[in-house]
């Protein structure tokens, strides 16, 4: 039954995706021939100029309009009026979340591959290319092969969570939301920047304690570069750690807090 959800939802959330993005990569592809013909922005031309802004608004409303449309489709489904079919199909909750939630986190990803795409079609060359390649190559031989390759790690593991985290708060927003008698949605709204607060709060008072942990050693103990720049690393690895478990937590509370709301105190009124 998960696979036939997953396929559901899948074709209803890329009939309107897929055509928000292939307007993305439309004015990309009319901005790059604009500026092929007039010179680029030397040229000064004013159509180029205009369709370079109107690609970057294009981007990032795409962009937008993704994260609202996948939690917009979980409130839509699941507690309004079509949340009497929804609930009533011979699935579980974890099920419903879980379909949602792969079909949201794939269109996050694509979301990221056509921004890039849409990027490149406009601006890349040659030169562009080959800098890139070597810079992505430089960089990755420093921070995996280097003092840093825990910080680089558990930054590569915290992007590769941060859709799935985005994505279970705001299923987990929707669902505290459903708790208010009216204005769901306000709910839901204020229930998001409540997390995200609280997530910042927390992050600030780490970097508050080991930055001031790392400060207070390099002044006792030297003032060596080299020390300044142990202390800076191990200050990132805490930091890194900590927003790690932070992630982690939040996947798994958002889940299991989801779930409940969805089976004991669904709200449909």
């Amino acid at each position: 039954m998960l696979k036939k959800l997953f396929k559901y939802e899948w074709k209803a959330t890329s009939r309107s995706l897929m055509v928000v993005h292939a307007i993305v990569l439309v004015f990309a592809v009319l901005t790059r021939i604009f500026f092929a013909v007039s010179g680029g922005l030397e040229g000064s031309s004013v159509i180029a100029g205009l369709f370079l802004f109107l690609s970057v608004m294009v981007i990032c409303t795409a962009a937008i309009f993704t994260v609202i449309f996948i939690g917009f489709r979980f409130y839509k489904n699941v507690f309004t009026d079509q949340g009497y079919l929804t609930n009533t199909l011979p699935v579980t909750p974890q099920q419903i979340i879980i379909s949602k939630g792969l079909v949201g986190l794939i269109w996050e990803v694509l979301d990221i591959i056509f921004v890039i795409a849409a990027i490149f079609i406009i601006a890349a060359d040659g030169d562009m290319l080959r800098e890139l390649t070597s810079v992505v190559k430089e960089s990755i031989k420093y921070l995996f092969n280097g003092e840093a390759a825990l910080s680089a790690w558990l930054v590569l593991i915290t992007i590769v969570l941060s859709p799935v985290v985005y994505i279970l708060e705001m299923y987990v927003s929707v669902a505290l939301g459903n708790l208010f008698s009216g204005h769901k949605l306000l709910g839901a709204v204020g229930a998001f920047a409540g997390i995200y607060i609280v997530q910042q709060i927390i992050m600030i008072i780490t970097l508050g304690i080991t930055g001031y942990k790392a400060f207070a050693a390099t002044t006792v103990y030297s003032a060596d570069a080299v020390e300044v720049q142990v202390r800076g690393l191990q200050m990132l690895d805490t930091t890194m750690l900590v927003n790690l478990i932070l992630s982690l937590i939040a996947i798994i509370a958002s889940f299991l807090v989801t779930k409940y709301i969805m089976t004991k105190k669904l709200n449909l009124q």
